[in-house]
């Protein structure tokens, strides 16, 4: 199913409904989050809808564009089955929200940087994706989609994440 192009952001005036629906989103900027045609008896997501948490509103533009991008992003992206792998997800948002990875709009951080020469035998799970150490999963996730894209181009990256979806 393809993306419409529509969404709807809600920018929030309080944690109460992030609170609702699991404490750790309340360390969390913004997120993507599904709707589903029936809250009782859910069958099939109808609609993706981007929340922002207002302890992290954007203080410029800047920081704006990214979080927006990156959300939005996922929302173009809710069609993946929840079989493709959160860091897959996460480091695809990422890389259309820096623009490929342009480093006039992302670098590692140095504790990434610090982390990484001590070596990662393996890309962050899904089931705690950014409980643990967030920068770095991030991090690692948008290094490896920007990898992929330069190795062996930006059309097989969006191919890679086609064929995981197929699977």
């Amino acid at each position: 199913e393809k993306w419409r192009g529509d969404v709807v952001v809600y920018a929030l005036s309080s944690e109460r409904l992030l609170r609702r629906m699991g404490t750790r989103f309340l360390d969390r900027a913004a997120i993507a989050f599904p709707v589903f045609d029936d809250s009782d008896d859910p069958t099939r997501r109808v609609a993706t809808r981007v929340l922002i948490n207002p302890k992290y509103l954007p203080r410029n533009e800047i920081e704006g564009t990214y979080l927006l991008t990156h959300e939005i992003t996922h929302v173009a992206l809710a069609r993946t089955s929840g079989d493709t792998p959160t860091w897959v997800q996460e480091g695809m948002a990422d890389y259309v929200a820096t623009r490929g990875a342009d480093p006039a709009r992302w670098l590692p951080t140095d504790a990434t940087a610090a982390r990484a020469r001590k070596g990662a035998d393996a890309m962050p799970s899904s089931t705690f994706f950014g409980d643990d150490d967030p920068g770095f999963d991030y991090d690692l996730s948008l290094a490896a989609c920007a990898y992929l894209a330069r190795r062996f181009g930006q059309d097989r990256l969006w191919a890679f994440l086609d064929r995981l979806d197929e699977a």
